[in-house]
């Protein structure tokens, strides 16, 4: 695969493009700099985007797939037929499994915990059903970034929805593999939670 710059940044926008692909979502993704990196799409099948008006969204299975600006598979994620509670499975670009994500739901809060192939947790993102601020933790507990789901801002000019995400990942203490999985799994707690 060729060189790609999706992964250089430590901070992310994502866009929201209603409509993009004819049978899901398309989310597009910009650096600090306003120059986009990448996008997110939804890669669903007719029949469960008609299930999915009926059935409640966490019980249906999804499939993100996640590319650089030229197109370039990145990671794909996916969930399949479970309940909300299931793993989400973080694949790279060749189908391989780096990790997966497990929610935990508390009382007034709800965690996303991020796991590496060998089952050991790089990250924990934390926030409340009544918040659209996401902590993003290392195994340690150190605050290492954020999710934004209201961020307003427009630094470009390039977004054109109401339905923004940002993301910050202080990167500098990971590993290029963690730091990895991680971001892979701060980009779809946005999808999530839709």
């Amino acid at each position: 695969m060729m060189n790609s710059i999706f992964f250089d940044s430590s901070t992310y926008f994502i866009d929201d493009n209603i409509n993009y692909f004819k049978h899901g979502n398309c989310f597009r993704v910009f650096n600090e700099k306003g120059i986009q990196v990448g996008f997110i799409s939804d890669e669903i099948s007719r029949g469960h985007k008609f299930i999915k008006y009926f059935l409640n969204k966490n019980i249906v299975p999804f499939q993100f797939e996640i590319k650089d600006s030229k197109g370039n598979l990145q990671s794909s994620i996916f969930k399949g037929w479970t309940l909300m509670l299931s793993p989400i499975v973080i694949k790279n670009e060749k189908a391989l499994t780096i990790g997966f994500v497990k929610r935990k739901i508390k009382l007034f809060n709800t965690t996303f915990s991020i796991y590496n192939n060998n089952n050991q947790v790089l990250a924990n993102i934390i926030g409340t059903f009544t918040n659209d601020f996401f902590q993003i933790q290392d195994s340690t507990g150190k605050i290492i970034g954020s999710i934004n789901k209201k961020w307003d801002a427009d630094i470009t000019g390039f977004f054109t929805t109401a339905d923004k995400c940002n993301i910050i990942l202080n990167s500098s203490a990971l590993d290029h593999s963690s730091k990895k999985t991680i971001l892979l799994g701060a980009l779809i707690i946005d999808k999530v939670l839709k």
